[in-house]
């Protein structure tokens, strides 16, 4: 039998250039597929509010 489960989650994250500290706030989310009782996959995603280009490198 092949089980999905599902979980969402909120994001906050913490960028830091040595100059400023700036707070980066989301959505996420989860996905398993329980393939066997042994053999399972995970996918992952996130979703940023915030243009993160000029914060991370």
């Amino acid at each position: 039998m092949v089980i999905l489960s599902l979980a969402l989650r909120i994001i906050v994250s913490l960028f830091n250039d040595s100059k400023t500290i700036s707070f980066v706030t989301g959505a996420g989310g989860q996905f398993q597929l329980q393939l066997t009782e042994v053999i399972n996959t995970d996918s992952f995603f996130d979703f940023l509010t915030t243009n993160v280009m000029d914060k991370a490198h």
